[in-house]
């Protein structure tokens, strides 16, 4: 049978000595690692390294209760290192001493063995309750920890060979449930000591490489004192704005750095820092301060200056902040421009030119040339509404504006009568739009005043009315007269017997027909000064087949062409000559047709005339042949018409004449 080796006085100062031992190492550990491990990348590694050499060490000097029965700290460092630092280092820690707890065997090397992973797996189950139910790392939660893996070290005891667990439970049970346990409680209290500065210090680092960023940052220049007024820090754009580079300003006097003056005077400045440290407050530079830089550049600047205070009130410097306003000033300066350039273009325009609020018509600002045009004074119109002064003439021509501006947000041309301040009421010409000012819709609108012009137009209106009233009588008295000289040179052909004074009588008839259709047309058309070219032909041929032998027919084919009197005339003079000349020397008893067409072409007039007849003869010329037909209706459309005739054949003759159109168009 086993029994215990040693007495229980001297094992009780073996388990001090060790667990005294785990203290000592524990806190050499700590202070290596505060200095080292959390500047290193791989620190938890390292951490658990240590740890589990500390635990290895301490296993060297264990307390002897029996052949092969030892105890140590291990139980305390393996589950305080994967409670506070996790599984990684935990694992480290634990994984060495198991090894080196088989090898030293004996019968309680499989208890030492499950001692360590109970201790590994409680530490990490206490680590995951306190991550997952959000709690704190404190003494408390040590002792707990500390407590459950004693007690746990215990009741292992239970796997020891049977012969040695009552009386190796009966020699440890006081050292493991208090000695152990207030150990651990001593040595996590080290360890978190060490944890919660490192977490103050990475937090301090994070929040000073915030402060840092955000003020390096800060699109204004920034530039951070002591309570001397000694330069701490630039940001980037102190620095480009000052000259200065960090590395070189800081410890100097802020006014070495920060040299401003009055930008009227040329004199020193106040320096904003020494204010704030006498006041204790907030402080702005005064109007018109430039920044005389380090290279020589003058930068006006605007800033102000801030103490920066403990939470106890005590000034532990100043923190200044500056902007450049060059581009500020010059878009102000340009703006004022600007703006005074508008003013005087609105103020002299001699339209008439107002803004008013668009939700009741009340009047913010009008020009000269509204008040000169209503009557009113400006004092008289500001402030009061378009309606209230009755100036619509018609309310409801206000509201269709508004209606109108709300659709499309711009309206030009709008017309409508305006009642001035004597009563008189005006035509005006209005174009508006919407525009914002301080957030609600006003219409600023320009009005010339078209009074006289209507009158103009109503004028010309008339006499335009009066004189197609005249030209249509004149052509209907025309036409008549015409008709009558026709009719008397018909009775005239009743009495002559000579064969060609007939002749020359009925060409004459038919011309004098011609001209008196023409004037009929004219008289029939909405407009006496032109006439549809097409309608005039189709009304003329019959008339000329009347008088054309039976056997020769006349076909038209035409569109519709507006030209003026001067033009109608010549071009149906020389279809009448061209008709009855083909009609006489082209067919033969047979006969044969006349085609006639009428087009537009390009940017002028086509007209054709073409016989299906014998052709000209060899060397025909109609200068040289032709008789007092053809030789006018060369005179009308050369000199009068500006146009061109020529002819072709055979087979047959085809008569081309073109007219240039801004001859025969319309041009008023």
């Amino acid at each position: 049978m086993l029994v215990v080796k040693e007495p229980i006085v001297s094992f009780f100062k073996e388990v001090l000595f060790n667990l005294s031992l785990i203290l000592a190492l524990t806190g050499l550990s700590e202070l290596l690692a505060r200095r080292w491990l959390p500047l290193h990348p791989s620190g938890k590694v390292l951490q658990g390294l240590l740890f589990g050499a500390v635990t290895l060490v301490g296993m060297t000097f264990p307390a002897h209760l029996a052949p092969g029965v030892i105890f140590d700290g291990r139980s305390i460092l393996i589950s305080l290192c994967a409670f506070l630092m996790g599984p990684l280092s935990g694992a480290l820690t634990a994984v060495p001493a198991a090894l080196y707890r088989i090898v030293l065997g004996g019968p309680g090397a499989p208890t030492g063995v499950l001692v360590i992973l109970s201790s590994y797996l409680l530490g990490i189950l206490g680590r995951d309750l306190i991550r997952r139910y959000h709690l704190s790392y404190s003494l408390t939660s040590i002792g707990i920890l500390a407590l459950s893996v004693h007690v746990v070290m215990l009741l292992l005891m239970f796997t020891l060979p049977g012969p040695l667990v009552y009386p190796t439970i009966g020699a440890i049970w006081e050292a493991v449930l208090l000695a152990y346990p207030l150990a651990e409680l001593a040595t996590g209290s080290i360890l978190l000591d060490h944890l919660l500065v490192r977490k103050s210090t990475r937090e301090a680092q994070a929040a000073l490489t915030l402060h840092l960023t955000t003020l390096k940052s800060i699109g204004d220049a920034v530039i951070v004192t002591d309570p001397e007024g000694r330069v701490l820090f630039l940001n980037p754009v102190a620095e480009r704005l000052t000259g200065w580079r960090t590395e070189e300003a800081v410890g100097r006097p802020v006014d070495d750095v920060f040299v401003i003056v009055n930008e009227e005077t040329g004199e020193a400045a106040p320096s904003p820092v020494e204010r704030v440290l006498e006041e204790g407050m907030v402080v702005g530079l005064a109007n018109h301060t430039v920044l005389l830089a380090r290279d020589g550049r003058t930068i006006p600047i605007a800033d102000s200056g801030a103490p920066i205070r403990t939470e106890g009130g005590t000034i532990l410097g100043v923190v200044l902040v500056f902007r450049d306003q060059s581009a500020e000033r010059a878009y102000i300066a340009a703006l004022k421009e600007s703006e005074e350039r508008l003013r005087l273009v609105f103020e002299t325009f001699p339209e008439a030119v107002a803004i008013n609020r668009a939700s009741d018509g009340r009047y913010v600002d009008v020009n000269e040339g509204f008040t000169s045009i209503t009557g009113y004074t400006r004092e008289e119109l500001i402030g009061k509404s378009s309606l209230e002064l009755s100036i619509w003439k018609e309310p409801a021509d206000r509201a269709r504006l508004v209606e109108q501006l709300q659709k499309e947000g711009i309206v030009r041309t709008f017309q409508a009568p305006f009642t001035m301040k004597d009563g008189s009421v005006r035509q005006g010409l209005m174009s508006a739009a919407l525009m914002d000012l301080n957030g609600e819709p006003h219409i600023l609108s320009i009005t010339r005043d078209i009074t006289p012009l209507k009158k103009l137009e109503e004028e010309l209106a008339r006499r335009l009315r009066e004189r197609e009233a005249f030209l249509r009588e004149l052509q209907h008295r025309t036409k008549n007269h015409l008709q009558i000289i026709a009719s008397f040179i018909h009775l005239s052909l009743e009495k002559v017997e000579d064969r060609s004074f007939r002749h020359i009588l009925h060409d004459l008839e038919t011309r004098v027909r011609t001209m008196a259709l023409l004037h009929q047309k004219l008289y029939e058309s909405g407009d006496p000064s032109r006439l549809d070219l097409d309608a005039f032909f189709k009304e003329l041929l019959p008339l000329l087949s009347g008088i054309l032998p039976r056997s020769v027919k006349i076909d038209y084919s035409g569109e519709s062409v507006s030209v003026l009197l001067d033009t109608a005339v010549p071009l149906g003079l020389a279809v009448h000559e061209l008709v009855l000349n083909a009609a006489r020397h082209a067919f033969g008893p047979e006969g044969g047709t006349i085609r006639i067409t009428l087009s537009k072409e390009g940017e002028g007039l086509r007209l054709t005339v073409a016989d299906s007849g014998k052709g000209p003869s060899e060397g025909f010329s109609p200068s040289m042949e032709g008789g007092l037909g053809l030789i006018t209706v060369h005179e009308l459309i050369r000199n009068q018409l500006r146009g061109s005739i020529e002819w072709h054949g055979p087979p047959g003759l085809t008569w081309e004449i073109h007219v240039p159109r801004e001859i025969y168009h319309p041009r008023v």
